[in-house]
């Protein structure tokens, strides 16, 4: 209510069923649009809820147009290159082995091995619809711009590094937290039950509203600095994410990819996977690009 005028809530009550595209600038990108409430429904639980990013300095997205011959979806996972995130590697090795049984080709980069040169050469290498990140994020308060992943050695992959390189996967997953801590974890992650979160030590529920807000706007400029290098599509966090969470979502986000669907449908598909598993994460997760674009079989 306070950020909305009641004429606009009155527009989105009447459309609640419709997925919802959010079209923001970097101020607006501090918000939390996923839990959005209207006449108790959340539209990203409803029709779907996915944002579009506002900048003069964006350049135009590339990617990949024609698929592979046998319409295999390609996935290039790098996976805890600083090797101080356990639970990453967890869910890389279940999120790889799930993959494998779908039918998706997998090259998987970890640790020592996912330089920032060899993660740009595999990038640049036209070979892959998907960049699945599990390891951290670097963000320049600054300098937005110089937001990137973090790779081994903790150099800095960002959104300028990828100016030179023709074809992008056209989906960046960074399933992270920022750089400065690990994952949660906790064996429900429900926020009422379970353990809660904590960032610097405190309990979540004591950080006070602006300690929130730059959390929010760490993950909104690396997506920035991501988008601004190209890629056509990128799903973040919000928040530290817990390790169950990150998974559940994971497997249903891309079964859905697997059959074809749609990016906006896969989103709303996990959210609900999360919110079945009674866990707040379903509202973590943003996506920035086209609702309707899908990497399904050629033909579909």
């Amino acid at each position: 209510k306070l950020l909305l005028a009641g004429s606009v809530r009155d527009g989105l009550e009447a459309m609640i069923r419709r997925p919802l595209v959010i079209v923001h600038d970097r101020e607006a990108s501090r918000v939390p649009w996923e839990t959005l409430r209207v006449a108790g429904i959340h539209p990203a639980l409803e029709g779907g809820l996915s944002r579009r990013y506002t900048s003069e300095g964006l350049s135009v997205a590339r990617w990949r147009d024609e698929r592979v011959a046998d319409g295999t979806m390609r996935v290039l996972m790098v996976v805890n290159p600083t090797l101080d995130l356990p639970g990453a590697a967890q869910e890389g090795a279940a999120l790889r082995e799930t993959l494998l049984r779908a039918g998706a080709g997998v090259e998987m980069v970890q640790g020592a091995a996912a330089s920032r040169a060899r993660v740009l050469r595999e990038m640049g290498s036209g070979e892959y619809d998907v960049l699945h990140f599990a390891g951290h994020g670097f963000f320049d308060a600054d300098d937005p711009g110089a937001s990137g992943l973090v790779c081994a050695n903790g150099t800095v992959l960002r959104g300028a590094d990828l100016e030179g390189i023709a074809s992008l996967p056209a989906l960046v997953f960074f399933n992270a937290c920022e750089a400065a801590r690990v994952r949660r974890s906790g064996p429900a992650d429900t926020g009422s039950g379970g353990r809660t979160r904590r960032i610097g030590g405190a309990d979540r529920r004591g950080v006070s509203a602006q300690a929130r807000l730059l959390g929010l706007r760490r993950s909104s400029s690396l997506a920035e600095a991501i988008l601004d290098g190209g890629v056509a599509n990128f799903v973040g966090t919000h928040w530290p994410v817990g390790d169950e969470s990150a998974l559940a979502f994971s497997r249903s986000f891309y079964a859905g990819l697997l059959d074809g669907a749609q990016l906006g449908e896969t989103m709303l598909e996990a959210r609900r996977k999360v919110l079945a598993a009674a866990s707040i994460d379903w509202a973590d997760y943003v996506h920035y690009g086209n609702p309707g674009f899908r990497l399904g079989p050629e033909g579909d």
